[in-house]
């Protein structure tokens, strides 16, 4: 036996083989997905050069393909390892040619398919599998994953539950059928499925954070500490726990906890702009604003060459409500394109760090007023309009929403490259976007966050020439893992909260705080310009500038720089860069060692 397993630790979904009995084999002539250009698609294979159609007595020919095809399994799988997909689909489809009756080179090419943005020719190919092997539960898993990508919870559940029936022991497909309920708002079977996965995989810190946002959203809040605690234990870097778990402390009064919770998670990642807007409102709801002050002025770095700051950022809200003026603070799906030219200004050498979140509400249709229907001689009297909920209604309808929101949660790395190899790069996965936010759009109401910053030197898988799934390394360089990378990292989604939600909880608190202080202002301005919402960022940053007037000399020359970033930033939410730019050079005049106004004009005048 020897195992394929891709050296970043991306595909934790491993494919095994042997010489013996390989993969279960189906009568000849299954059906073939969408193969790659070098098939022209026909999905032929070489059945007509096989001895013997039953397969009885292979001949020296059957087994010299199969022997070739587990070496282009093996090509496939390193260049899988090194993103190289286009590569590996050819490697992969070779295999399915040369073996076409085992299931296995059908969903590595599916693999492969997938992660070029091609989702249709992935499911072909899971089919194909399924044809060959109907109690694959690789196959299932990812056929259910890709059903999920496209927004069909209820295939996608019924996926995973034949993976699960095929193989009760396996933690990720338990994990996913649990975010397939909590998606449907069945949270107690949900809560059931995370515990199921939580036992198999006691190691697993994804596992434990899921389940702790489960109890969370439960209201269960001692249970859900106990869960991300024990997250945080067997991954000490697992940022997104740690603001999960300053959240929940914030939430349960504990200020103290939740202030060292919030500061390790920035440490470990300065460009969460979340948690630094979390802990500013912390801070300025203690009074302690002048510390909340240098907290802000480090979120508004735009340079995609940066570690620090909000980076180069994207919201899109496709909901489409509210008025006019909010739907233009809102950008639409053109920004995909200037994000796209924003990152072909960093240099094509260096490695990026995509992120994207994802999270689809499904669309609730307003009630319909049934017309009088006449009973004999006489009408029926009109039905009255349904009378505005109450407070208590209303609340349970938006949690009944809330728990119906689905969140995808992928991470690329764009490995170095040419120039033009950068744009393929860019143009694979902004189109990746487009489509699902296309194909969701009918039946969801969309909120996507896009952001991008330098792959770290301690993330692995930068050495290939496309794009794919991180994987963190440990400290000194030793080889670890992103506790998203589990069995379905091919598009991880998952119930927990996701970091609109975190915002729009403290938003009233933020709004309410607003009177004479020209702090406050400043982190409701970070609070707008982290949604998107430049113009109402812009309005903040204005007052905030205004009262800051009424201080002192010395108060005012510390406060005034701060503003003038939090103003160009915003302005480059709103696109407009010749603008920003003279912000930032204004607050580079005011403070001329300040390095975050240097960085933003370098990124702005950078050619």
């Amino acid at each position: 036996m020897f195992r394929v397993k891709a050296k970043s630790g991306a595909f934790a979904l491993l494919i095994k083989f042997t010489a013996a009995a390989a993969i279960a084999a189906a009568p000849a002539g299954a059906a073939h997905g969408a193969l790659p250009r070098f098939l022209g698609g026909s999905g032929v294979g070489v059945g007509g050069n096989r001895g013997n159609i039953a397969d009885k007595y292979p001949t020296f020919w059957d087994m010299l393909m199969r022997q070739q095809s587990y070496v282009n399994m093996r090509r496939g799988m390193y260049e899988m390892a090194a993103y190289k997909y286009e590569d590996a689909a050819q490697s992969f489809a070779k295999a399915v040619v040369k073996n076409p009756d085992e299931a296995a080179p059908h969903i590595l090419l599916g693999m492969a398919l997938y992660w070029q943005g091609r989702v249709d020719g992935a499911m072909a190919e899971y089919r194909a599998a399924l044809e060959i092997k109907p109690e694959s539960d690789d196959a299932r898993q990812l056929l259910g994953i890709a059903y999920a990508w496209k927004g069909d919870i209820n295939a996608a559940l019924e996926e995973f539950l034949q993976a699960v029936q095929a193989n009760p022991k396996r933690a990720d497909a338990q994990m996913n059928i649990g975010s397939a309920y909590a998606a449907l708002g069945r949270m107690d079977e949900a809560l059931y499925r995370f515990r199921n996965a939580a036992a198999l995989d006691k190691r697993h810190p994804l596992y434990q954070y899921q389940l702790g946002s489960i109890y969370e959203r439960l209201g269960r809040d001692a249970p859900a500490e106990e869960a991300f605690k024990k997250a945080i234990s067997l991954y000490p870097r697992y940022e997104e726990a740690m603001l999960a778990l300053a959240v929940l402390y914030e939430k349960m009064g504990k200020n103290t906890p939740a202030e060292v919770q919030y500061k390790k998670a920035l440490k470990l990642k300065p460009g969460d702009s979340v948690a630094r807007l979390r802990l500013a409102s912390l801070l300025a709801r203690q009074g302690r604003r002048n510390e909340a002050v240098e907290i802000i002025s480090r979120a508004f770095l735009i340079s995609p060459a940066s570690e620090e700051g909000l980076g180069l950022s994207l919201y899109y809200n496709g909901s489409g409500g509210g008025s006019r003026q909010q739907q233009q603070q809102q950008p639409g799906p053109e920004q995909l394109e200037r994000f796209k030219e924003r990152l072909l200004k960093a240099p094509a050498a260096r490695r990026l760090r995509i992120e994207v979140e994802m999270s689809l509400l499904p669309k609730f249709e307003p009630a319909k007023v049934e017309p009088a229907q006449k009973r004999g001689d006489f009408a029926a009297p009109a039905a009255r309009p349904p009378a505005k909920p109450s407070a208590l209604a209303a609340a349970v309808e938006e949690q009944d929403k809330q728990a119906a929101t689905l969140t995808f949660s992928r991470t690329f790395i764009l490995a170095a490259a040419t120039e033009e190899e950068r744009k393929e790069q860019l143009e694979r996965i902004t189109g990746d976007f487009r489509s699902v936010i296309l194909a969701a759009g009918e039946k969801y109401d969309i909120n996507m966050s896009i952001r991008a910053a330098p792959a770290a030197d301690g993330i692995a898988g930068g050495g290939g020439d496309g794009l794919g799934p991180t994987s963190v390394m440990g400290a000194g360089g030793r080889a670890g893992y992103n506790p998203y990378m589990v069995g379905n990292d091919m598009g991880l989604w998952t119930p927990n909260k996701n970091w609109v939600a975190y915002i729009e909880e403290i938003m009233p608190d933020v709004l309410a705080r607003l009177a004479a202080d020209p702090r406050d202002y400043l982190v409701a301005g970070l609070a707008y310009i982290t949604l998107g919402k430049g113009v109402a960022a812009l309005e903040n940053f204005t007052r905030a500038q205004e009262l800051a007037a009424g201080l002192s000399a010395g108060d005012a020359l510390k406060l005034l720089p701060v503003i003038k970033l939090g103003a160009g930033t915003a302005r480059v939410v709103l696109g407009d860069e010749a603008a920003a730019l003279e912000d930032y050079k204004a607050a580079l005049a005011l403070s001329p060692d300040n390095d975050i106004a240097k960085a933003d004009i370098a990124v702005l005048e950078e050619k």
